[in-house]
């Protein structure tokens, strides 16, 4: 399974797979987040689980693009 890479930004709507762990996420939003330890504003992914009650997740942008794959092999570049 490949990471959806760098270039490329989360749908909202669209289903992800975690690369590690397989399980399913749905994006829910794009937005920011302060970082913890610079203090600066980042992008961010807000999701949840697609196939269970789940609290929701936000994670940087970069991070979601290296850990996750494009369940419906949908992407915008």
């Amino acid at each position: 399974m490949k990471a959806i890479g760098l270039n490329v930004i989360p749908l909202i709507g669209n289903t992800y797979i975690h690369i590690e762990t397989g399980n399913r996420y749905v994006v829910l939003g794009i937005g920011k987040m302060k970082h913890s330890e610079r203090g600066n504003w980042i992008d961010s992914v807000t999701y949840e689980r697609e196939d269970i009650a789940s609290p929701y997740y936000t994670r940087e942008l970069h991070s979601f693009q290296i850990h996750f794959a494009d369940a419906d092999g949908i992407v915008e570049v």
